[in-house]
């Protein structure tokens, strides 16, 4: 083979090299789009009226509020108390993102009661009134769609004693009772019985 051939050879390799590496680059981004597509694609979406949310507009803009609320309900027929209230702080500038959990008991009016009284709209204001946020977005998750989102990452493991195990079977909504101890992975509705 003469030093000609070797080089075309060469190019030719690369070029192989490139298209197969850029069409498994591809593919994956495609298989990832997939999977975004379908775990957004049973979210039920409410557009709130930004109007009635007391949005304070002297926040820093490069830092956007998501209100995070975890609900004791059920099903879609009712809102549900706000047992877990956070707001995850994404800053647009530096990537940094903070997460702050404001306590269920914390001494303001409404906080946990909001999100059943008057929905999202009446639980974001309720956080910008008394603390001084920007928020506009939320996201809420029941005990159903949160033990749908534990099922969809695979479960979650966690370190299981006797007592446990008798209270996760006690509080258990739905689906198959836990029978073993130690470190074990909890499927949704385990893990949901588990974290009450």
């Amino acid at each position: 083979m003469t030093r000609e051939e070797h080089r075309k050879h060469l190019k030719r390799l690369y070029l192989k090299t490139l298209l197969i590496t850029l069409a498994v680059c591809l593919a994956l981004l495609g298989a990832a789009y997939g999977v975004f597509l379908y775990m957004i694609g049973g979210l039920d979406r409410t557009e709130v009226d930004e109007d009635n949310l007391s949005v304070n507009e002297s926040v820093n803009e490069k830092v956007i509020n998501i209100a995070l609320y975890g609900v004791d309900s059920r099903n879609h027929d009712y809102n549900g108390r706000s047992d877990v209230v956070m707001v995850a702080s994404v800053n647009t500038k530096t990537g940094q993102v903070k997460l702050v959990s404001i306590a269920r008991d914390t001494y303001v009016a409404r906080i946990n009661h909001a999100f059943s009284y008057g929905g999202p709209e009446l639980a974001i204001r309720t956080l910008n009134e008394n603390f001084g946020l920007d928020v506009t977005d939320y996201v809420a998750v029941n005990f159903d769609s949160l033990a749908e989102v534990i099922d969809a990452m695979g479960g979650v493991e966690v370190d299981v004693t006797e007592a446990e195990r008798r209270q996760i079977n006690a509080y258990l909504l739905s689906g198959e009772p836990l029978y073993e101890t130690g470190y074990i992975t909890l499927n949704g509705p385990q893990a949901v019985s588990y974290s009450r």
